[in-house]
């Protein structure tokens, strides 16, 4: 079973499904494979047999079939089966808990796109507060950065085995620095899974308000090293994913924090350099890709910890200065992400609201996936 094997591609993330489908895999002797015509021939006959026949052999005489059912469940006080939406979350097959986990999140924000220039996810209620704003650049700064994209077109020869590789999600990159395996880590898989699913449709939102042309829209000469995705440029799917998932594996392994935003950074600035987007396309995906992972994490912790439910706001004019007349200003972006400039020093006013019925559910999930790295 292969990590994130389901996940497709940025370029088709309206088909984007979970790991989590794995489930329906045959197992060990065969569990799960059940739709089988003739598993389920057999599955009938057995049923039959057991009505009509007794164990030595005799058949039972027509008066004493067919026994009634037994239930072994009690009824709940408004008529309901006696259990609650957290036990039933925790016996589901992993898809259907994929949509509860993502319409919970969902649920807890809301978006604000009333104008292109900038846009704004934040917390619902009452009291919107701020999650994450970006600002969407201006023409002058991608034209000022296409002729660092087409000199960057010299490194394709280097790292087109990445870039094609990177086409899928790039899960053996978290694989290589933090062991991550089905096996022993589903619940993990799957915690990254709510925040891909999450991430993709917060994304597509940012994208299509502002509506910013790739690279070969520009230029001609960009010549893309791979196919341009049928969608806008900003900001960056690749960026805002591989930062999301960094965050989270991070919380989990905190040692190994700085190679997976140094692998994060490098899978974005791969996309440059395969010509499909500019380097402030790069940057608002960190940002928006760490915060929306700390977001999560602080829904999974019970918004407990002040630290994990910063605002972020990425503004072009101030990371490139250097676009509108300013002294030129380095971006690393595994280092920015890290970096008080980027932290700002906003924070989310009171905690999360507390979990309801339809609530619990991503910190149930997030329980687990902790315990899988105890």
């Amino acid at each position: 079973m292969a990590l994130l094997t389901t996940h497709t591609t940025h370029t088709t993330h309206t088909t984007h499904t979970t790991h989590t489908t794995h489930t329906t895999h045959p197992g060990p002797g065969g569990v799960g494979s059940s739709a089988s015509p003739l598993v389920a021939d057999a599955l009938l006959s057995s049923q039959i047999g057991l009505g009509h026949w007794t164990l030595d052999g005799q058949r039972r005489p027509v008066a004493e079939m067919p026994k009634a059912p037994v239930s072994r469940l009690s009824p709940a006080p408004n008529g309901a089966v006696a259990t609650t939406p957290l036990n039933r979350f925790r016996g589901m097959d992993a898809l259907p808990r994929a949509y509860v986990c993502f319409s919970e999140l969902m649920d807890r924000v809301s978006f604000d796109g009333s104008t292109a220039a900038a846009a704004c996810l934040s917390l619902r209620g009452a009291s919107p507060a701020p999650i994450v704003t970006l600002r969407r650049p201006s023409h002058a700064i991608f034209v000022a950065q296409l002729a660092q994209v087409h000199a960057m077109s010299a490194e394709r020869t280097e790292r087109a085995t990445e870039i094609l590789a990177q086409l899928a999600p790039p899960a053996a990159w978290w694989t290589s620095v933090v062991n991550l395996k089905p096996q022993r880590h589903p619940k993990t898989l799957e915690f990254i899974d709510a925040v891909l699913n999450f991430t993709v449709t917060v994304i597509f939102r940012f994208k299509q308000l502002a509506g910013c042309p790739r690279p070969v829209e520009y230029s001609a000469q960009i010549q893309p090293l791979v196919a341009t995705p049928g969608h806008d440029s900003w900001p960056s799917g690749h960026s805002t994913e591989s930062f999301a998932v960094a965050r989270v594996l991070a919380t989990l392994r905190p040692d190994a924090g700085p190679q997976l935003r140094a692998h994060a950074a490098r899978i974005a600035q791969n996309r440059e350099v395969a010509g499909v987007h500019f380097p402030t396309d790069s940057a608002a995906g960190a940002v928006l890709g760490d915060t929306l992972a700390r977001f999560v994490i602080a829904v999974g912790q019970g918004g407990q910890s002040p630290e994990e439910v910063r605002s972020a706001t990425f503004d072009p004019d101030r990371v490139y200065a250097q676009d509108q007349g300013g002294a030129r200003r380095l971006l690393h972006l595994e280092s920015w992400v890290e970096s008080d400039e980027f932290k700002g020093k906003q924070a989310w006013r009171g905690k999360l609201p507390a979990a309801t019925a339809e609530a619990g559910y991503i910190a149930e999930l997030w329980r687990q996936a902790q315990a899988e790295w105890a």
